[in-house]
């Protein structure tokens, strides 16, 4: 019987400033729990920047669709910050 690949990942973005790590943070740390089995997510902020570890046993796809929803989520929560400050 063959066991799913493991894959571990951390993905840090780097906004342009600290507003927006904070507002992305915002947007992505909901998703963190509950998940599915064989999927862990972390997501926490460091200075300027936010990190997301991901450790994914349930197979590639599994993984490249999480990595898929973290940086969509990431930019969504980006460009509607961006649209906030040019309105203010």
């Amino acid at each position: 019987m063959s066991h799913p690949v493991k894959v571990k990942s951390r993905i840090t973005i780097r906004p342009k400033n600290s507003q927006d790590a904070i507002t992305i943070y915002n947007a992505l740390k909901p998703d963190d729990k509950p998940l599915p089995r064989g999927l862990f997510v972390e997501t926490r902020q460091e200075n300027d920047a936010v990190v997301v570890d991901i450790v994914c046993e349930r197979g590639l796809a599994s993984f490249l669709a999480t990595v898929d929803d973290i940086l969509r989520s990431a930019a969504l929560s980006e460009k509607a910050a961006e649209a906030i400050r040019t309105k203010i």
